[in-house]
């Protein structure tokens, strides 16, 4: 793949998971990456969009796997995870591109949706030593 300042990354054989992948920057992420050869676990809420991006990239004779729920879900993380694990033995990068909205005030936040934030930075922990990339 070649980049702005015309360097050249390798993707073939890597695996890489995209949250968010059902539209948008995260489907565009994930069918890029799997154009350049890598393995991608895509994971968002919207089962039958992300069914189609999965199925654009298969079509294409790339590799994908996907699982639909909620990154904020402790379980869902863990699951998505293991699912790398399964099909390609475990994931070397991710790219996060959903988003948790927050609206209000910025002290109650902290307190009301910290678990949501830890779940989010434990997955994006856990899929790096998963896998050397």
């Amino acid at each position: 793949m070649q980049t702005q300042k015309g360097m050249t990354m390798e993707l073939g054989d890597k695996t890489i998971m995209v949250t968010g992948a059902s539209s948008g920057r995260g489907a565009a992420a994930a069918l890029l990456f799997a154009s350049e050869g890598a393995n991608v676990v895509l994971g968002a809420r919207r089962e039958s969009q992300l069914n189609a991006i999965a199925g654009q990239i298969t079509q294409s004779n790339g590799s994908a796997v996907c699982l639909a729920g909620d990154v904020t879900e402790e379980t869902y993380c863990k699951d998505l995870v293991e699912l790398a694990e399964q099909h390609f033995g475990g994931v070397g990068k991710l790219v996060a591109t959903g988003i948790i909205e927050f609206v209000g005030h910025l002290p109650s936040l902290a307190s009301e949706r910290t678990p949501e934030i830890l779940r989010l930075c434990d997955l994006c922990n856990k899929v790096p030593s998963s896998l050397s990339a």
